[in-house]
């Protein structure tokens, strides 16, 4: 079944992101986050497929995590959550 997404979510998904400052701090908080965990998976699982899996699927949730603020949140939200 073809699935029409519209101009605006294309935009979204694929368009460029200006970010806040506030935004680019709580991405960076982010990207240290999943650093320290990548870090610790690194140190303490064999080479393995899994681990590798893991290394992936860790990139795979920090790219959306960031990507949930730069795409979905409005400009006067970041403001207030930094605040907050």
């Amino acid at each position: 079944m073809p699935v029409s997404f519209g101009r605006e979510e294309l935009e979204t998904r694929f368009g460029e992101h200006k970010v806040t400052e506030a935004q680019a701090k709580r991405m960076r908080e982010l990207r240290l986050a999943c650093l320290i965990l990548a870090d610790a998976i690194d140190r303490n699982c064999p080479g393995s497929r899994e681990k590798s899996d893991a290394m992936t699927n860790l990139e795979y949730c920090m790219y959306q995590a960031i990507a949930s603020i730069a795409r979905r949140e409005k400009t006067s939200d970041s403001s207030e959550k930094a605040a907050a």
